[in-house]
């Protein structure tokens, strides 16, 4: 399961900022939930994801967590590889 915790004030800003113009692609960068080390990059630069489809998988606290895609599109820019160490909010990916 995923989920976010958000409080009144935050839920309506990003409502607020998802409604202007060109604010939202910003969700369409995929960041690292946490530190640890990409051990498989499952698709490629030009390449169609589909919703749920697992993009790579990070090893951490001796785990290995799958990140998955939340919404349809093509992957437009690879920022990591496999072996890459990164940190938490480290961009991984961008979708388009």
């Amino acid at each position: 399961y995923s989920f976010n915790v958000e409080t009144p004030f935050s839920l309506s800003r990003k409502k607020i900022l998802e409604a202007l113009p060109g604010v939202g692609s910003r969700k369409n960068i995929i960041k690292s939930p946490m530190p640890g080390k990409i051990s498989r990059l499952m698709v490629g630069v030009g390449q169609e994801v589909k919703q749920g489809e697992t993009l790579l998988v990070l090893d951490a606290m001796k785990m290995q967590n799958s990140i998955v895609c939340h919404h349809p599109g093509t992957v437009k820019r690879i920022w990591i590889q496999e072996g890459s160490a990164v940190s938490k909010d480290e961009k991984l990916l961008e979708i388009e």
